[in-house]
């Protein structure tokens, strides 16, 4: 799969301070998941820890997400 580009850069949003933003003021996070072809989306509590950039979220030690991301660790929020 190739990178994906903006069509519209003048629409881009690339400020850090804006995205940081942007993500402090997420609560869920939709997580799209694939295997065997099949698709998986999943809706999850998230939050966002600004030091390091990152979106944090948990789930059980297995079960059907961890089981996706074994096959497949791409996805797509």
């Amino acid at each position: 799969m190739g990178e994906y580009h903006m069509r519209r850069r003048d629409e881009s949003i690339t400020a850090p301070s804006e995205l940081d933003g942007i993500m402090r003021g997420q609560r869920l996070l939709t997580l799209a998941m694939c295997r065997d072809g099949g698709p998986n989306p999943v809706t999850l509590d998230c939050g966002y820890d600004p030091s390091s950039r990152c979106l944090c979220f948990h789930c059980a030690r297995a079960g059907k997400k961890l089981g996706f991301l074994r096959t497949n660790p791409k996805v797509w929020g």
